[in-house]
């Protein structure tokens, strides 16, 4: 069987990094007072589109994860045919532009949700009269977020400058802060500028990084499945396999996190090359299928694996 458990362990931590990484080089893009400069001018798409020039980057991290789940399915297949030395061709069309596609495919959604992030980032700001300075600072802040993220930064802050205690309902706050959060709702004073901005701050890289948590578990999930994929489809189409004897089966993480559209699909069995069906009716080729909607891809945790059933040569 393909150790994909292996692949998964070994490049879920290196997405994660590059995520990481791409987010600091963003910042590292943009100094203060020239994207002062550009916010009052109002070009901020310009910053925009120079910070993301490093979106490309995931994509590689992403790619070798690909190549590596079909250089291991190629080892597999190897074995279960018997002794054939199997490689997998990364130069044939069908690998060249699947890889293209997820790379496309990688970098738009990062930079079209960073675009959402920001403008909900300069909105916000707008709405509460910053200056220029803050509304920099609110622009390069916004880096490594989603639309949604920002707003929940964005809430979180206005709840700690209201001493509001619903500041003590989110799940990635600092809990350290919580006594001194309660006695500011308690007296109906705020906390100091100061600490707020770092608890504002502490709050902000926790969701970063728990967004890069989600994207390395989605994209290297779906990376591997593909890898996968491509190697089977190279060996059917070279004649080392016939797809009639090959079967794939879909498997869940069988706990109570697995999501409910996919509780239906464990141990369900199709042929190589047709879809899966979800328990929403959804149609999925893979787990983690990026052409599938987001509900069924997003932090999915299931695994496919496929068994020759006919030995070629047998």
């Amino acid at each position: 069987m393909i150790d994909l458990e292996r692949i998964l362990d070994q490049h879920e931590p290196k997405i994660k990094e590059s995520f990481l990484a791409m987010i600091a080089n963003m910042r590292g893009e943009l100094d203060l007072n020239e994207l002062e400069l550009l916010v009052e001018s109002g070009r901020t798409a310009e910053a925009l589109d120079l910070v993301l020039r490093s979106a490309p980057n995931l994509a590689t991290a992403s790619g070798a994860a690909f190549l590596a789940a079909a250089q291991e399915t190629a080892r597999q297949i190897g074995r279960d045919v018997g002794a054939v030395v199997v490689d997998f061709d990364m130069t044939n069309q069908g690998a060249v532009d699947a890889m293209r596609r997820n790379r496309l495919a990688l970098t738009t959604a990062l930079t079209e949700g960073q675009r959402a992030a920001t403008q909900a980032a300069i909105v916000e700001g707008i709405r509460t009269g910053a200056n220029p300075r803050e509304q920099a600072r609110r622009f390069r802040d916004s880096l490594g977020l989603t639309a949604n993220q920002q707003r929940a930064v964005d809430n979180y802050e206005r709840a700690l400058r209201n001493a509001d205690r619903s500041a003590l309902d989110r799940a990635l706050r600092n809990r350290r802060d919580d006594a001194a959060v309660r006695r500011a709702a308690a007296a109906g004073q705020p906390l100091d500028d100061e600490r707020i901005r770092r608890m504002v701050d502490r709050y902000r890289k926790r969701m970063i990084a728990h967004r890069a948590e989600v994207i390395a578990r989605t994209e290297s999930l779906r990376s591997v499945h593909e890898g996968m994929d491509e190697m089977f489809e190279q060996a059917f189409a070279d004649g080392t396999l016939d797809r009639d004897d090959t079967i794939q089966t879909w498997h869940t993480a069988k706990d109570e996190r697995v999501r409910g559209t996919h509780r239906t699909m464990h141990r369900q069995k199709r042929p190589i090359g047709e879809p899966f069906v979800s328990g929403a009716g959804n149609l999925l080729m893979r787990p983690g299928d990026s052409r599938a909607p987001a509900s069924e891809t997003i932090q999915c945790r299931c695994r496919k694996t496929v068994q020759i059933e006919v030995r070629v040569g047998v």
